[in-house]
């Protein structure tokens, strides 16, 4: 279920505000059985402010949830490289954030545009790899949510059109990303980037 409203209280400014209500059931059978409901509330405003034709403000605060890999459920078995066996954990739960993102973009010339975004999410029940004990005393890893986290995200957005310098379909685009997070390691219990996240 969903609700969602737009008002725009002068020509420069446009509010958005909507709020989702999800829930989903899951279940397990084998080795493991289990049966849990989740239900999540995901709230969003977001904000444009264009002071004048050629630029515009916009602010985004929301609330995210991450899709479950159903492939972290389940242990799988590959003999013929080093993985060996991978343990799979049918007790997770969705990683979620609250993403707070602002973004400035400017009109250069025809078609022509900067845009510049900075966002900040600040995770729960991240889902990284985490410590099993055997009780044999064997230790391996599993997906598992390893608790809180953050990301910093600077993203720098162009297209340069040339045509109106006599270059006809000339066109330049490019994107710019800078990427920074952390999460406390299960194990270490040192600060640590998240696992298979990269600067850029």
């Amino acid at each position: 279920s969903f609700a969602r409203a737009t008002w725009r209280p002068a020509p420069e400014w446009t509010l958005d505000a909507g709020i989702r209500y999800e829930t989903s059931d899951i279940s397990s059978a084998g080795d493991v059985r289990l049966e849990k409901s989740l239900q999540f509330a995901k709230p969003r405003l977001a904000v444009a402010w264009t002071p004048r034709p050629a630029t515009q403000l916009r602010l985004r605060l929301e609330r995210e949830v991450d899709q479950l890999d159903f492939n972290d459920f389940v242990a799988s078995t590959n003999l013929t490289t080093s993985v060996g066996v991978t343990a799979g954990n049918p007790d997770l739960n969705p990683q979620q954030d609250w993403v707070a993102e602002l973004a400035v973009e400017q009109q250069l010339w025809k078609g022509a545009s900067v845009i510049l975004t900075g966002r900040r999410l600040d995770f729960s029940d991240v889902v990284d790899r985490g410590p099993v004990f055997a009780a044999d005393g064997t230790v391996f890893d599993r997906p598992t949510n390893i608790g809180d986290g953050k990301r910093d995200v600077l993203i720098l957005d162009f297209t340069l059109p040339f045509d109106a310098f006599g270059w006809k379909g000339a066109l330049v685009k490019g994107e710019l990303l800078r990427r920074w997070t952390q999460v406390t390691d299960p194990t270490t219990h040192e600060k640590r980037r998240i696992s298979g996240e990269h600067r850029s």
